[in-house]
């Protein structure tokens, strides 16, 4: 039996990264990771160092891989938006894709397709505007993110390599990110919309992510940029209805003023008040086929 190729992972240890893992390893597939923490992951997976804030990594890391699923960077969601902290959002993401290109450029290696998350934050603010992938940046923070990995991230195509950017969604996931915090005050029957609750969030489950980095990574037709969110978003009243539904609890109607949350948020409010009405079609029309396409389906899934 011919052994499989390693798949090396930066960003490994975090939500999408272990979920991605996980299934990698199920299907017998090796796992490598860069990472500038000595971790003890779960059998299957080996640990390289690297530290992208100075430009170092263990080159050995690359031995027979063809693969690379680049998930490196600071917490969008983690802490207040402090100048700091904005900087070191961009920089640790723009510095891991800077790190990643000149490895390869000076070192011999068998990679043949990269595929990287970026974010829906791309679009900025769009209302009810339905938008795909060539929809031009918005405005802000986020936006303005995006747009400076993305460009760090397109250079690898001069090396030759296929790249794959997956603009991520909403991620629901039991095991963390925004979900469990949106479950609690549901839980405690203090379910509110937030801000006006007309904004749409695109959404997309976590077994349908793993399933699309997969997607990107076999099939290598896929070029460029496409949106990691299931078909139908949902407005954020809808999201906190259809979670207390699924809960079998109440939803206050009266949302949760958007004044309250920038109090509280600072910045970072915009994470939820703001939002995007974001297309799958893309992926679709590439034959990606997703298991969660209503979100009753995937909240059931992930919280029940």
């Amino acid at each position: 039996m011919q052994e499989l190729a390693p798949v090396l992972i930066t960003g490994g240890s975090g939500l999408i990264g272990s979920a991605i893992t996980e299934a990698l390893t199920h299907d017998r597939i090796p796992v490598r990771w860069y990472s500038r923490q000595k971790l003890q992951p779960s059998s299957g997976v080996q640990v390289f160092a690297w530290n992208p804030a100075n430009g170092s990594a263990d080159a050995a890391a690359l031995t027979g891989v063809e693969t690379i699923i680049h998930l490196a960077g600071a917490g969008i969601a983690d802490e207040r938006w402090s100048p700091a902290r904005k900087a070191l959002i961009v920089n640790s993401r723009v510095q891991a894709a800077d790190t990643m290109f000149e490895l390869l450029r000076t070192h011999p290696h068998q990679v043949k397709t990269i595929v990287a998350a970026s974010a829906v934050g791309y679009y900025g603010d769009r209302g009810e505007q339905l938008v795909d992938e060539a929809a031009a940046p918005g405005r802000g923070f986020l936006s303005d993110s995006c747009v400076a990995w993305e460009r760090a991230l397109s250079r690898f195509s001069e090396l030759g390599i296929r790249i794959v950017i997956l603009r991520v969604g909403f991620v629901l996931s039991r095991q963390g990110g925004a979900l469990p915090v949106m479950r609690k005050p549901v839980d405690w029957l203090l379910g509110a919309p937030l801000g006006s609750g007309k904004q749409y969030i695109s959404w997309i489950d976590l077994d349908d992510l793993v399933g699309l980095f997969r997607f990107a990574m076999n099939h290598h037709q896929l070029l460029g940029t496409y949106n990691a969110v299931a078909p139908a978003p949902v407005t954020n009243r809808q999201l906190v209805s259809t979670i207390g539904k699924v809960l079998h609890r109440p939803v206050w109607p009266i949302p949760v003023p958007g004044f309250l949350l920038q109090l509280v948020l600072g910045e970072k409010a915009v994470l939820v008040t703001g939002g995007q009405r974001v297309s799958a079609d893309k992926i679709q029309r590439a034959g990606y086929h997703f298991h969660f396409p209503a979100l009753d389906a995937s909240l059931r899934h992930q919280l029940l």
